[in-house]
């Protein structure tokens, strides 16, 4: 039986060398940006329709199902994927540690 590898920045490391604390503040860290993320996301969303509409007298987005019409229960999670994208992209360019 061969032992699982990982793909990592400095090359192939072995799975039985990870350590399980690394891991799991891993989770922490990246359940803490997707929440956030989710929140500022979709009140962000919210805001700036509300703002917009009264700006210019119209909506240029609605959601017709929805009760706050700029925004929608349903894309808080793409909210949430939208910011791990950025995180990984911003990790991945240098910009963040």
């Amino acid at each position: 039986m061969s032992e699982s590898v990982i793909s990592s920045p400095k090359g192939w490391i072995k799975a039985k060398d990870l350590k399980f604390e690394t891991v799991k503040e891993d989770w922490k860290k990246l359940t803490k940006i997707f929440l956030i993320s989710c929140l500022v996301g979709t009140v962000g969303e919210g805001v700036m329709g509300w703002l917009i509409r009264f700006a210019i007298g119209d909506f240029l987005w609605i959601y017709p199902n929805s009760p706050f019409i700029t925004t929608s229960l349903y894309v808080i999670p793409l909210w949430g994927l939208a910011g791990l994208i950025c995180y990984s992209v911003f990790r991945k360019i240098g910009v963040l540690p």
